[in-house]
Parts: structure tokens; C-alpha cells; sequence
């Protein structure tokens, strides 16, 4: 999620491990759980925007929106803040250098992604598609 060049230290999944690479993969890291709570925090925001979009919609200001389709679009902006926060917190490790180094030696220097993050819940097709 945070080093593009990840390959670069990897033998097919598995970290090619010296100090200066999990420094390095670090460096790249640690920012990352903030970033994902500043996204979470935009997608709410745009939810809170749509919302009064449609109440508005709903109120009858506004008949060319279509309230079912702004519902929808709610309710996603929502479901993809909760996926982000949700990996944002299983990536909190990332902060704390000591934290980061004990995970990446606990895992053997592999590569899981259900140990990482999990990254692939973000993308949109991991979204519940039940609508409230």
C-alpha cells in the first residue's frame, strides 16, 4: 500500500531482509494509517453532502435528482469510509518503528496481506452491496 518498490527488496514473496530496507520500507509506511483516516474523513464528508442533497430532493426543492440513486450513493460513500478506517486500524502498526520491525519479523519477512492490511478490502467490490 505504501512502497510502490516493494519488489525491489522482495525474492518472490519473501523480504530480502538488512536494516536498510525495512528502514526504508518503514520510512514509506508509516503514514499511511493517517492518510487512509484523512480519506475516511473526506468520504464522510462527501456522504454528508449528498445526504443533504437528498433531503433536500426529499423536501421536494429539487425534482431532476433521482432520491433512490442519491441513496445509493450515500450509502456507498459511507460503506467505503468504514473499509478505509477499518483497514487504517488493522495498519496502525505501521506508526511505531519497533511495532512495524516485530510484525515483519513475525511473519518470517513474507508477504501476507491479511497480515498487512488486508489492502483488497478497499477495493469497491468488497463493499456489502445490501442497501439499508
Amino acid at each position: 500500500i505504501c512502497d510502490p518498490s516493494i519488489s525491489d527488496f522482495l525474492a518472490d514473496r519473501f523480504m530480502q531482509v538488512h536494516s536498510k530496507s525495512i528502514k526504508a520500507l518503514w520510512a514509506k509506511c508509516k503514514d499511511m494509517p493517517l492518510f487512509l483516516l484523512q480519506a475516511a474523513s473526506q468520504l464522510k464528508e462527501a456522504k454528508r453532502a449528498v445526504e443533504k442533497i437528498r433531503k433536500s430532493h426529499e423536501l421536494g426543492t429539487d425534482s431532476s435528482l433521482g432520491t433512490p440513486s442519491l441513496l445509493r450513493a450515500s450509502w456507498r460513500l459511507g460503506a467505503a469510509a468504514q473499509q478505509v478506517e477499518q483497514v487504517a486500524d488493522r495498519i496502525s502498526f505501521y506508526g511505531d518503528e519497533a511495532s512495524f520491525r516485530d510484525r515483519l519479523s513475525r511473519s518470517g519477512y513474507a508477504y501476507r496481506s491479511e497480515d498487512w492490511g488486508f489492502v483488497d478490502a478497499m477495493h469497491p467490490s468488497q463493499a456489502v452491496s445490501y442497501l439499508p
